[in-house]
């Protein structure tokens, strides 16, 4: 039995995400795992930020892309007034795994109680 990541091609899990206007090409933060599963190579750069290696079709060279956050955000556009759910797209820096801002709002969470959760949620604690 061949499972789904034994079928895509390692450009697949290569796309563009972000808001209109600020669409960057790259691999989703959440895609990594799947995506050496499948083969492909995640490198960290001097800088400290991770790429995707995928071989062109030439197959005599590697093509490199960011890695990106895959947090959801909403977009609007204006034309058409369509409201629509999409990846944030922007890079995510170091060993994290959201941009910078989502990382934050993540840490934040994170370092919350239960009760400060309930009440960030609008939710009755009983």
């Amino acid at each position: 039995m061949t499972t789904s990541t034994q079928t895509r091609s390692l450009s697949d899990f290569i796309g563009y995400y972000g808001v209109l206007g600020s669409m960057l090409s790259g691999l989703l933060s959440e895609h990594e795992y799947l995506f050496t599963q499948a083969g492909g190579t995640i490198r960290t750069l001097a800088n400290g930020n991770r790429v995707a290696l995928v071989p062109r079709a030439s197959g005599r060279s590697l093509d490199a892309y960011p890695i990106v956050c895959s947090e959801l955000v909403e977009d609007f556009h204006p034309e058409d007034g369509e409201r629509l759910v999409v990846r944030c797209g922007l890079r995510v820096e170091g060993d994290h795994f959201a941009c910078s801002g989502h990382q934050e709002e993540i840490d934040s969470y994170r370092s919350m109680s239960e009760c400060e959760r309930f009440e960030a949620e609008g939710r009755d604690a009983y």
